[in-house]
């Protein structure tokens, strides 16, 4: 196999005895929950905590199911058999991600406004900030790609028997886990959904979406 070529090819398929459903729908409602902080959250500093709290339950909870053979977490690696090809669509990924809450993003945000039941309070302090632009940002990335394009995309894919519908369930799904933050917002988060779920798809890895994910985060909370 060529260094440029990535397999486009659903990955091996789970074994002859099929992953229950209910670790999928364990690990997607604390993102539901979480959104609650947004709501009923007006200290920066318990907003944080509830925060961090929530995402390092999920990746536990990844964790563990994964332990037990109750999940499968897809893409953990780096492609070294398609690096050219994985840094090409990490850069490409990154960039639309950042033209998209820049340029269309932000009209859609505009969108529906009565929707919006939250907000995230804004954080004062500088050390707390630089903190959670960091450590924050990093941790969002990492519970978000895990569960949304490690555990779900893949699953979702099989269950459908098309990459494309998974994708676009996958998507759907990681806008509404934004529900407080109104239904454009909801709409926004979904095609950067999109994007993160089809460089995972093409690299077959969830370290490039990662990387996007956080730049793209970054920008947006900067």
């Amino acid at each position: 196999m060529s260094a440029g070529h990535v397999p486009s090819t659903p990955p091996v398929p789970d074994g002859a005895v099929p992953l229950p459903t209910w670790p999928l729908v364990l690990l997607f409602a604390p993102f539901l929950a979480n959104d609650l902080g947004n709501i009923f959250v007006r200290s920066a500093g318990w907003w944080v905590a509830q925060d961090y709290a929530w995402r390092f339950l999920v990746l536990g909870l990844a964790a563990w199911l994964a332990t037990r053979g109750r999940v499968r977490i897809e893409g953990l690696r780096w492609p070294t058999n398609a690096w050219v090809a994985a840094a090409c669509w990490t850069l490409f990924t990154t960039a639309a991600g950042l033209w998209l809450i820049d340029g269309p993003g932000r009209q859609l945000l505009q969108l529906w406004p009565q929707t919006r039941t939250g907000f995230i309070p804004p954080i004062l302090s500088p050390g707390l900030r630089g903190f959670d632009l960091s450590v924050g940002l990093a941790l969002v990335a990492v519970s978000e790609e895990v569960v949304f394009r490690g555990v779900l995309l893949p699953r979702l894919s099989r269950w459908l028997r098309s990459e494309v519908a998974g994708l676009f369930v996958s998507a759907v799904l990681f806008g509404l886990a934004h529900w407080s933050t109104g239904a454009g917002a909801v709409l926004q988060t979904g095609l950067a959904g999109l994007l993160l779920g089809l460089c995972t798809q093409r690299t077959r890895s969830l370290l490039p979406a990662v990387f996007a994910h956080y730049v793209i985060n970054l920008a947006a909370f900067s």
